[in-house]
């Protein structure tokens, strides 16, 4: 038999309860997982730009070719920070992951060029 009247604090779907930590903290894992896979983009991006054997005095590639994979890096930041509701106010979160990932792929971009 399930009781009709709800315990005060049980969880359920969509508040917050005392025992329940906000939705926030889950920015903790998916930005650094994020992170963890633009590992792939950025060395794609340096191969592109260097070659197998560096940079060291040596041609370098064409700027076009590691546009590509500094945008999948800042798209793959923006979307660790666009899924999490760490805002009820969408407007906001998408604004918010669209600066963090335009910071994320200005920062990957000059990471390769500028080594």
């Amino acid at each position: 038999m399930t009781p009709t009247v709800e315990e005060p604090g049980a969880d359920r779907a969509g508040t917050t309860g005392p025992h329940r930590r906000h939705p926030a903290w889950d920015l903790l894992w998916t930005v650094p997982l994020a992170l963890l896979i633009s590992i792939l983009p950025v060395g794609w991006a340096s191969l592109a730009w260097c070659g197998v054997w560096g940079c060291a005095g040596g041609p370098r590639g064409d700027v076009r070719d590691v546009v590509g994979p500094a945008l999948l890096v800042g798209a793959l930041v923006g979307a660790a920070v666009v899924i999490v509701p760490w805002t009820e106010h969408r407007p906001r979160r998408a604004l918010g992951s669209a600066g963090v990932g335009l910071v994320a792929a200005v920062l990957a971009f000059l990471w390769v060029v500028l080594r």
